[in-house]
């Protein structure tokens, strides 16, 4: 079955990880919203100096003139920046025709295109298509006059996807070119070749094509990228990120520097520049939506890809293996991690998650690495919701073995209980001797009996210990029952702690001293001071002294420095001496003089030192009978034991076991419980390691289950010294009661409990429940309630309500039998006889309640018509 988990478990994890890597492939949308995000997250830079755009925008049209721009106006413009020197200027407007009425400004355009020979003209497809992977086909081109062709230093396309294009776009497209297959490269590569890579400039033909294979080559050397893959834009920010200038002041400044005017712009700073020359004007030019902004210029996109492509900023999808590995460490942390199964699993995988989105978000700003985030939450949402699907499957699969397992014990149990019954009434009928084989046979059957009894409560759940009436008690991290011994040691700890005086805490090893030691002082004036503590049993008697006085400089070999020791640390706090018995006689000494004095000298020093402490000993043995062999100094035990506090043992704190043992399950792993059997072998236990040997016996089994996917301690898991100490003797009246229990005591109880028992008469279970009650009443010293939640044990008042009714019957019937007039002895004599059919074992018990009856019969006056 352990196997069959692990195997299914590793099947859920790869599993998820193969259908959210499929699903990659299509949560693109999702992906690409979480990169907007991711650019918001890094904030706008500063704006990039090394192209710079001339806009016109409506006023600046209407100024010139109308739309279309007058050519003359262009050529004044490039002429303008050949003079500043820039680089290589991009022209995104397309010159198709001869302008018939201004034919000179045509000349001129295509002179002064010629002096620069830098200028790339945009030209248009018509048609053109996208595809997932590859150059985009296109066709139906329109070029710029041939004129202006012959006169520009190259051609790029000026055409984008305004689906999608804030995300991609291409680097060229693919078109026919006198029946052979051609490239064109868009408007920003080829301005980029100009000015960085012309070797690859000079390959393209006179209609501004390159070979495919050419067109690879040069890209590959000049850019390090593949033709066939878009390029992803990184963009800066809204377009102030970009240097935008209006094209009227741009010509106006410049007119006004060349008539000699000094003039507040920056000139300078477009030397060795690029620049660009287009419309950006509402009604006459496409806007599109980037990450940034919603009204973004489709001009400025050149931009952005000139400044992607320049930088090498352009945005990279993880490798294929990074997002498979990504995505399978995900779902394998949500399986092993379980955040539904409680809230600080849940706040550790918010922390390993935000800490990834940082990881992400550092990668992106720094390598431009695009790491998904959507795929791996998803992977990590299902393994965790998948893990908690089959853990509940298994658990149900856990529990009705076991049901299965308890309801077979219980009628083998039931079987046997009838045999024993029956022998013993054989017996009763029988006036002669019982034969030894007899006695033997009666003897098998309650060992067996006793056998199953501990068989069946292996399988069966103990109680919530959290749910119990009686009160479960924390003080200071120490659990302990309300009527427990540790209470009083508590109430003492509560009237020690103000005092400013020396405690000695004894006790056995592992009883919780130093626990109890840090409650003193947190409950003190001192508690915002230190609490140092030290094992005396731990170091030998020279570093013992180092350590508590501390040392000079040069004091002994290795002392480079002078170093305070434990109590100059703890001035003004708390000093904790475990294994104070452990110390010798001239240590003894030292330590006596600073709790008379409060003075020391550090090891190798003279100064006399000053210290106020307050010391909490504590030792596990024995210390007068240490005085009288002379191995502790009287005087300093008398200095020690101002305030003693003694430890009991584990073994003498029985009613804390179970509580211990619920907060030790819940702090390792709050889904592992108990079996009564498993719980009754604990407290049974005589813990000679008291709570530390408990808390290791906890630690090995909660593991040893987890190991093997199951949630029930059982009492094979204990180890052998402890299950083989367990004695469990119940008989059939406990056999009873817990029936009555599973069936909450409701209607027809009796009768269904004798039915599943084998047969039993109804009267016979209910005589061994009047004997249950009658016991338990008198165990509870009469208290009505306490009597009701023991025999009930829940909290269902419904049931409680039931067990109550039944209580005060048969008390009710009980008192009205006893007349106090009558002779003791004759009551009690006419009491038996009433009640023949009720098991002896019960019969003190019932003799008890006529005692009490009689002698306190104001205890039982309101049990009187109560129902």
């Amino acid at each position: 079955m352990i196997e069959r988990s692990r195997y299914t478990f590793w099947i859920l994890v790869v599993a998820v990880s193969i259908a959210c890597f499929g699903l990659s492939f299509v949560s693109q949308p999702v992906e690409r919203s979480i990169t907007d995000l991711k650019m918001l997250i890094r904030g706008s830079q500063p704006p990039d100096s090394s192209l710079f755009i001339l806009y016109l925008d409506n006023f600046d049209i209407s100024n010139l003139g109308g739309y279309p721009v007058s050519r003359l106006h262009i050529a004044s413009a490039v002429h303008a920046l050949s003079m500043l020197d820039v680089s290589v200027v991009g022209v995104d407007l397309l010159f198709e025709k001869e302008n018939l009425a201004y034919p000179e400004y045509d000349l001129l355009l295509a002179e002064q295109m010629n002096r620069a020979g830098n200028v790339i003209l945009g030209m248009y497809f018509q048609q053109t298509s996208r595809t997932g992977s590859g150059i985009p086909p296109a066709a139906q081109p329109i070029y710029p006059h041939r004129l202006f062709m012959e006169s520009a230093a190259g051609i790029g396309s000026s055409n984008f996807f305004l689906a999608g294009v804030t995300r991609y776009m291409p680097l060229f497209f693919r078109t026919k070119l006198h029946g052979e297959m051609r490239v064109m490269p868009v408007l920003a590569l080829r301005m980029l070749w100009q000015n960085r890579c012309k070797e690859a400039a000079a390959e393209t033909d006179s209609a501004g094509t390159l070979d495919p294979a050419v067109a690879a080559s040069w890209l590959e050397t000049c850019q390090g990228m593949s033709p066939d893959s878009p390029v992803r834009l990184n963009f800066r920010g809204t377009q102030r990120s970009y240097i935008m200038i209006p094209f009227v002041s741009f010509m106006k400044s410049y007119d006004s520097l060349a008539q000699g005017y000094e003039v507040q712009f920056p000139f300078r700073a477009m030397r060795n520049k690029a620049a660009l020359i287009g419309v950006a004007a509402e009604g006459r030019s496409p806007f599109v939506s980037t990450p940034f902004s919603r009204a973004f210029p489709a001009l400025a996109l050149h931009a952005v890809l000139f400044d992607t492509l320049l930088h090498g900023s352009q945005i990279r999808d993880a490798p294929w293996w990074i997002t498979v590995l990504i995505i399978f460490l995900a779902a394998l942390g949500g399986a092993f991690i379980k955040p539904f199964a409680r809230l600080r699993n849940f706040l550790a995988a918010m922390a390993l998650f935000a800490i990834y989105l940082a990881a992400v978000e550092w990668l992106f700003i720094l390598y431009y690495m695009d790491i998904p985030v959507a795929i791996p939450l998803l992977g990590f949402g299902l393994t965790a919701l998948g893990t908690v699907l089959l853990r509940s499957r298994e658990r149900s699969s856990y529990i009705a073995s076991l049901e299965r397992e308890r309801k077979e014990l219980h009628q083998e149990l039931t079987r046997r209980t009838l045999e024993l019954e029956h022998t013993r009434r054989e017996i009763l009928q029988s006036s002669e001797e019982i034969p030894p084989s007899v006695e033997a046979r009666i003897q098998e059957y309650e060992r067996e009996i006793a056998r199953l009894r501990t068989r069946i409560n292996d399988v069966v759940v103990a109680e919530d210990q959290r749910q119990i009436v009686e009160p479960r008690m924390e003080f200071e991290g120490m659990i302990y029952h309300a009527e427990g011994p540790m209470a009083a040691v508590v109430k003492q700890i509560r009237s020690v702690a103000p005092n400013d005086v020396t405690v000695l805490l004894t006790g056995e090893s592992g009883t919780g001293k130093e626990l109890v030691a840090r409650a003193i002082h947190k409950l003190s004036k001192r508690n915002d001071k230190p609490f140092i503590a030290v094992n005396c049993g731990a170091l030998t008697e020279t570093l013992l002294e180092s350590e508590l006085f501390g040392y000079e400089k040069g004091a002994f070999t290795g002392a480079a420095q002078r170093t305070p020791g434990r109590f100059e640390r703890a001035d003004g706090g708390t000093l904790f001496l475990d294994e104070i018995a452990e110390t010798s006689e001239a240590f003894q000494v030292k330590l006596l003089r600073v709790l008379q004095e409060g003075e020391f000298e550090r090891v190798g020093g003279r100064e006399t030192m000053r210290v106020d402490v307050r010391v909490i000993a504590a030792t596990n043995r024995d210390l007068q009978e240490m005085i009288e062999q002379k191995q502790f100094r009287e005087d300093l035990f008398y200095r020690l034991n101002i305030l003693p506090i003694h430890l009991p043992p584990l073994r003498e704190r029985r009613q804390d076991i179970p509580l211990i043992t619920e907060y030790l399950l819940r702090r390792e792993n709050p889904d592992i419980r108990i079996s009564r059997t498993a719980l009754a072998a604990l407290v049974q236990h005589q813990w000679r390691g008291n709570i530390r040997e408990l808390e290791s016996i906890i630690k090995r089994v909660v593991i040893l289950c987890t190991s093997e996917g199951r949630d029930l301690i059982r009492l094979g898991d204990l180890p052998e010294e402890i299950s083989r100490g367990l004695r469990i003797q119940e008989e059939l009246d406990v056999l009873i009661l817990e029936v009555l229990r599973l069936k909450q005591f409701g209607r027809g109880a009796m009768s269904e409990t004798a039915a599943e028992l084998g047969g039993l008469d109804r009267s016979t279970v209910m005589e061994y429940f009047r004997g249950v009650v009658f016991q338990q009443f008198v165990a509870d010293k009469f208290d009505l309630e306490r009597t009701v939640v023991h025999i009930a044990a829940t909290n269902d008042e419904n049931v409680k309500r039931s067990v109550r009714s039944k209580v005060l019957e048969y008390v009710n019937n009980l008192v009205k039998d006893i007349d106090p007039s009558e002779d003791p002895a004759a009551v009690l004599t006419r009491l038996r006889v009433k009640y023949k059919n009720m098991p002896r074992k019960f019969h003190p018990a019932l003799e008890t309640l006529v005692r009490a009856c009689r002698d306190s019969p104001y205890v039982f006056h309101d049990f009187l018509d109560r129902r």
